[in-house]
């Protein structure tokens, strides 16, 4: 029969034979060891007592083999939280660790040539599946997102105004109203689409492909690997197999010294090629205090299609530019850099004759109503489109030219309207001095403030002002002070509260100074 590996085994979710592990027999402490089959082992450790599912583990430094289950091994460079740091068997363990170490890189430097050889026969890329970042660097704890100020009903949907889906914030699901119905938990829900792997023919290497369509704004995937700070950066790209065509490092958004990568554990999001007119885009969402990112369709994409992001918004520049192969109008031919314009091509002819259509119903449309005073008015570009193919190539003629005529007249220019644009303000609301100053996240509002006079630290990130929220139940306000960050919802702007476009307070302190 021929030989079968599971998905789990070739993806290196688990350890397989020949693997250094960590592993703990019975009730005693994690010791190296390495995993073995029984056709490896003697007669007498066979006879050992042991569960179906169990497979032989030769411990280091001990000479011996135990039975243990999957349960009871983890990856050699996960490190346990508890070793062996004093006593008499400190000095056996030093010894079972260093052979264990020995006997790892010798492995690994095996898995690595097999991995290059693999790669050359247009093999897929093998790496260990996360199901989440794995933190390489001290990890935030766990902070649960406010409450939004969505009804139970709306489901945080992206019509709901969700003010925590307006911050990039992933809703917590103890404190979002929605509970089971919110639709803003789909990083820590999981909910990316169907794709998979595949090998493209122009030399790009490996790809991704949606499986499935794929709706705007929809997420697809979540970019997975292990987040490391710079000095680990620096290290790994010191090392020559980071170099190369294969680059996989992200930097997070809002996190200066912190980067992902998913070199040798990650998702399938690794795979996704740049360009330069690309069908997705990265985000940085908050979830659970974390900053994870989230790559989100751009445009519909059709099943069957590539997917793709720009690098240069998460591009980390190394020694050398690197060549960009997306072949795209706009390309610029290295990655980062400034795309080039493309007008869209126009049938010089097309728009001639669209031109002269237009000016033919601009001089004949008031006496086509006169002939014709039954017609519908959406009737009337169609009717008027009947006379215009009864006339003769000479007499289009003398339309076209006047239309050409028009178009070589200098158009006045509008003076663009900024009455809709927002600008910041200059002093700070409650002091009404300058200085530093922090500004308020959401787009429509333009008050700043100092940090000091809302007795807080400066903000880093998304960070909405107190106006946005009810000074009694944390909700989304309705009505707010001009004067002051007082605010209420609808169900708590009660006329003792505020009356007009002030708080009561704030009128009679102005009663008070006058």
């Amino acid at each position: 029969s021929e030989s079968y590996f599971c998905p789990d085994c070739c993806a290196g979710k688990r350890s397989i034979i020949g693997d250094v592990v960590w592993a703990r027999f019975s009730h005693f402490r994690w010791w190296p060891a390495q995993v073995f089959t029984d056709d490896d082992v003697d007669e007498r450790v066979k006879k050992t007592a042991h569960k179906p599912g169990e497979f032989p583990v030769y411990f280091f430094g001990e000479r011996n083999f135990g039975y243990v289950s999957q349960r009871n091994i983890f990856p050699f460079d996960d490190k346990p939280e508890k070793q062996v740091s004093s006593g008499s068997r400190k000095k056996t363990f030093n010894a079972a660790l260093g052979e264990a170490s020995k006997t790892h890189k010798a492995i690994e430097k095996f898995k690595t040539q097999l991995r290059e050889e693999w790669d050359a026969s247009e093999g897929c890329p093998a790496f260990r599946v996360l199901k989440e970042n794995e933190y390489l660097v001290p990890k935030k704890k766990r902070e649960i997102a406010a409450p939004c100020n969505c009804s139970p009903d709306s489901g945080c949907g992206p019509l709901s105004r969700c003010i925590n889906r307006e911050l990039t914030i992933e809703c917590s699901p103890e404190s979002c109203p929605c509970g089971e119905k919110c639709q803003n938990q789909r990083i820590r829900k999981s909910q990316f689409k169907k794709v998979k792997p595949f090998r493209t023919p122009d030399g790009r290497g490996w790809g991704l492909i949606a499986d499935e369509e794929v709706r705007t704004r929809d997420l697809v995937i979540e970019y997975l690997g292990q987040v490391i700070n710079g000095k680990m950066l620096r290290e790994r790209l010191s090392k020559s197999n980071c170099f190369g065509s294969n680059f996989y490092f992200m930097s997070i958004k809002g996190e200066p010294d912190l980067f992902i990568d998913p070199t040798k554990k990650g998702h399938l999001g690794r795979f996704i090629n740049h360009s330069c007119e690309p069908n997705c885009e990265c985000e940085t969402w908050e979830v659970d205090g974390q900053r994870r990112v989230g790559i989100f369709a751009k445009r519909k994409i059709n099943a069957g299609e590539e997917l793709t992001y720009d690098y240069a918004a998460s591009y980390l520049e190394k020694t050398e530019k690197q060549k960009c192969l997306c072949g795209t109008p706009s390309c610029s031919g290295f990655i980062g850099g400034a795309k080039k314009k493309v007008q869209p091509e126009v049938n010089p002819n097309l728009k001639n004759q669209i031109n002269a259509f237009e000016m033919f119903v601009k001089s004949n449309v008031s006496k086509f109503k006169q002939d014709n005073p039954d017609i519908k008015r959406t009737k009337v570009k169609d009717g008027l489109k009947e006379e215009w193919e009864k006339l003769t190539e000479e007499q289009k003629a003398v339309y076209e030219k006047e239309a050409k005529e028009k178009a070589k007249a200098k158009p006045k220019r509008r003076k663009r309207s900024t009455s809709n644009r927002v600008v910041t303000e200059d002093d700070c609301l409650i002091c009404g001095d300058g200085g530093t100053l922090i500004e308020c996240s959401i787009r429509t509002c333009p008050k700043v403030y100092h940090p000091e006079c809302l007795n807080i630290e400066l903000p880093k990130g998304v960070w909405s002002c107190p106006r946005h929220s009810c000074d009694e139940c944390g909700k989304w306000s309705t009505v707010i002070c001009e004067t002051c960050v007082s605010a209420w919802c609808t169900a708590h702007a009660t006329p003792e509260r505020i009356s007009g476009n002030k708080c009561i307070e704030c009128q009679n302190a102005t009663a008070d100074r006058n």
